[in-house]
């Protein structure tokens, strides 16, 4: 049985159906059909970015990788049920949206947790970017779900400015498009067979520093209104 270099894994479901979820980590050659052992399970641990499209399980990973103490960003709250799934056992959650029904399905959860704050606006937006930076300028968990089947190109954009900048250990994605194309995908390239640094993606390019952040969401406007919100 040979091997192939893969950048995702899921570890529900091993057979030939196991797409319930995708885990991106560093590249690491895996065995094609192999069970993966205690070590791999532990090394995709760290540093993790998961993509999920169902929103049930998207709630429960949250539960599940979120830990105790844990300073978590979440983009894309909409209704709360992804933030009450995990948020009693957080040391601060920043929850993010633009939605009006957001904001006030957020009142009644604000006054049940004193570790939660909820910011307005719009996560494309550097401007919202600055509101949560005098929160909080770092993160352990950032989750992001800005409509789940569509926009793939918009959240990768919004998840590699946000990541970049407050440079979580792991990250949670809910986006069919970004799932679908790292299924597709087989990397080709021994470069990617390495470490990679952990303070934040293509950090050594000059992605750790906030105002050429800021820049790259101003391309959103070769794209999109942001003034328009995603449907």
């Amino acid at each position: 049985m040979g091997t192939r270099t893969l950048s995702f894994v899921s570890k529900e479901k091993m057979g030939s159906n196991n797409n319930t979820y995708l885990k991106i980590n560093n590249i690491i050659p895996i065995a094609y059909n192999s069970v993966f052992d205690e070590t791999f399970s532990q090394k995709v641990s760290n540093n993790m970015i998961s993509i999920v499209y169902n929103v049930e399980k998207y709630r429960k990973l949250l539960n599940k990788q979120v830990k105790k103490g844990d300073v978590v960003i979440e983009i894309g709250p909409h209704s709360g049920k992804s933030t009450l799934s995990y948020v009693s056992k957080t040391k601060l959650t920043v929850v993010g949206d633009i939605a009006i029904q957001s904001k006030i399905a957020f009142k009644n959860i604000l006054k049940e947790h004193k570790n939660l704050i909820f910011i307005e606006g719009d996560a494309r937006s550097f401007d919202t970017i600055k509101k949560v930076i005098k929160i909080t300028k770092n993160c352990d968990f950032l989750a992001i779900d800005l409509g789940g089947g569509r926009y793939p190109d918009t959240v990768f954009k919004v998840w590699a400015v946000w990541s970049g900048i407050f440079k979580p250990k792991n990250s949670l994605i809910r986006n069919r498009g970004l799932g679908e194309f790292i299924k597709r995908a087989i990397i080709k390239d021994d470069y990617f067979n390495r470490e990679f640094p952990d303070s934040g993606w293509l950090s050594e390019w000059g992605r750790g520093i906030p105002s050429n952040l800021k820049e790259q969401l101003g391309e959103f406007k070769f794209w999109i209104d942001i003034k328009k919100p995603l449907e």
